[in-house]
């Protein structure tokens, strides 16, 4: 969760210096000369920024595939201990193309209401995801379409006009970054609450130690 939320205000950061490149590419288009120095420097603070969302992003993706293993792996220690998938093939999955489009949020819908009833129910299977893992997933897809579409602009882009429309899908971007953050944060927080409740669980039912 710390790691998005440095994520997320990286990308707040991204979305202030994007305005102010806007800025900067309407002058131009204007025909308003700029001072000495100032595309240096908006350039400069923007390959900074660049530099930090990878850093980011990366960091997001091997904590993210860290908690999921461990968080997945927590449901074969309590009731039914059978999950659909094993906890390498819950992080698997996100590796193998197509399968990567639909599968981690099976994985993560079982994640969630298997945690939430304490994986007691048997078979598995019978469980709907619930719909904010829906939204979740929805959302982290429309995100990557949108860096897919503002990677391609950037490369074909020539003209002011041009970085003008990258800059604007650029804000989208990191928009729509922060709008599944913030949703990817809520989903980690109820599925940690549940499985929290594994350790009363356990101590509950555990047979009365010998003395």
């Amino acid at each position: 969760m710390a790691v998005l939320l440095i994520g997320l205000l990286i990308r707040v950061g991204g979305i202030a210096s994007s305005i102010a490149q806007h800025a900067l590419l309407s002058s131009m288009a204007a025909g308003i000369g700029l001072a000495p120095g100032q595309a240096d420097a908006n350039d400069a603070r923007e390959r900074v920024i660049a530099v930090l969302k990878l850093l980011a992003l990366l960091a997001t993706v091997v904590t993210w595939l860290v908690w999921q293993y461990r968080a997945y792996a927590n449901l074969r220690l309590v009731g039914t201990r059978e999950t659909e998938y094993t906890p390498g093939w819950s992080v698997g999955y996100w590796f193998i193309p197509l399968l990567n489009l639909f599968r981690p949020y099976q994985i993560t819908a079982e994640l969630w209401s298997h945690s939430e009833i304490g994986n007691a129910r048997d078979p598995i299977g019978g469980l709907s995801g619930p719909a904010l893992v829906g939204v979740w997933w929805g959302s982290w897809l429309i995100t990557n379409f949108f860096a897919r579409l503002y990677s391609t602009m950037s490369d074909s882009a020539k003209t002011v006009q041009g970085f003008i429309s990258v800059t604007n899908y650029a804000i989208l971007h990191d928009v729509l970054y922060i709008v599944a953050t913030i949703i990817a944060l809520v989903v980690i927080r109820r599925i940690d609450s549940f499985q929290m409740a594994f350790t009363t669980t356990a101590q509950t039912s555990a047979p009365p130690s010998p003395r």
